[in-house]
């Protein structure tokens, strides 16, 4: 079974009302305003809080960080900000790695927070993140719904993000790694993982509510 599916299911028997507070949620949305984001990197790492019932399992289970999904920043041939990154299909979507734009990835009906962190990278090694991640997606690489670190030929978020960094030699988790203790133990790596690296500075962050 799924681990994360296995998690989702244990909190379908919580006070429904709790659940639908935190994902449901339709208060007045602030967002981010587009005039005060500053300038984004290729390789800076673009988090978002999700609104479904997914990103609620990750935050309960990962419980150390207020973000339940991870892409990577790719600046376009236009010099536009996209975001790459690994998640599951849905009635949009197909379930493979994809580019979207910003504001796509922080659209209202997909986040009420999100932020941008930042390790400090070269020209080289942003243009080696991004070929990666390019390539990537031009290859149709399937999310990992099973969150299976050993399986290369799938990726889930924040697996995305560490392959892409060790293309230049850097251990973006820092030595870091989680569990999931059920159904079975195995490592994983949850957003938070990725931030307990000292070395990752936030640039920018906001919240809708």
């Amino acid at each position: 079974m799924n681990p994360l599916i296995f998690v989702i299911a244990l909190l379908t028997i919580l006070d429904v009302s709790i659940i639908r507070t935190f994902v449901f949620n339709d208060s007045e949305n602030i967002g981010y305003n587009i005039y005060e984001l500053p300038r984004i990197y290729e390789g800076d790492l673009v988090f978002r809080r999700g609104k479904s019932i997914e990103s609620y399992a990750v935050l309960k289970a990962d419980g150390s960080v207020r973000y339940s999904h991870v892409g990577i920043a790719h600046i376009n041939k236009n010099g536009d900000c996209t975001v790459v990154h690994a998640v599951p299909a849905d009635n949009k979507t197909e379930n493979k790695v994809r580019i979207e734009p910003l504001s796509d990835f922080w659209d209202y009906d997909n986040a009420s927070a999100g932020a941008v962190y930042r390790l400090k990278l070269n020209n080289y090694q942003r243009e080696i993140i991004g070929n990666y991640v390019k390539r990537i997606f031009n290859e149709e690489v399937e999310f990992d719904g099973a969150y299976d670190l050993h399986d290369t030929s799938k990726l889930y978020c924040t697996e995305l993000v560490r392959n892409a960094y060790q293309k230049c030699n850097i251990d973006i988790l820092s030595g870091n790694m989680d569990t999931l203790y059920f159904p079975k133990q195995i490592p994983i790596i949850f957003p938070g993982t990725i931030l307990k690296n000292k070395k990752i500075q936030q640039i920018y962050s906001y919240t809708n509510n």
